[in-house]
């Protein structure tokens, strides 16, 4: 059987993890091929992809490493590890959408900003905002 051609990860576009990968061990957890050519690229073979896509995935969403890690050694354990990598997506999948739910809030707040500003702009002041600000009062 023919052994498919080594890739270099600098040719794959959108997977970037850096020195994140040497960092975190992930290397050492036997997912991908640990071979480093003679210029210091590490190569990886096309079956190691499906792998660190994942794991770019994880980091590039807010994964801490050690629970990348985690799913790391349930991976190589096999079927008797199901239900807990399921939960490290649920769980993880959680924490995403909170965070995009916090960024929502930080967008709506710029988009304000800009419409104040674009508004603003076209009156040639900022006193066109004083008859619509609201006053903040605390409740009693």
């Amino acid at each position: 059987m023919h052994e498919p051609p080594e890739i270099h990860v600098e040719q794959l576009p959108g997977l970037v993890l850096g020195g994140f990968f040497d960092r975190a061990e992930i290397a050492d957890a036997g997912v991908v091929d640990k071979h480093v050519d003679p210029a210091g690229n590490r190569d990886f073979k096309k079956s190691d992809f499906e792998w660190l896509g994942v794991i770019a995935c994880l980091k590039n969403s807010g994964m801490p490493v050690k629970q990348i890690r985690q799913y790391i050694e349930w991976g190589m354990e096999g079927d008797d590890t199901l239900k807990q990598r399921l939960g490290v997506f649920e769980t993880h999948r959680n924490a995403v959408l909170e965070k995009i739910a916090e960024l929502q809030g930080y967008m709506n707040k710029i988009d304000d900003k800009i419409r104040y500003y674009k508004t603003a702009i076209a009156h040639g002041t900022t006193a066109v905002h004083a008859e619509t600000d609201c006053v903040f009062t605390e409740a009693p």
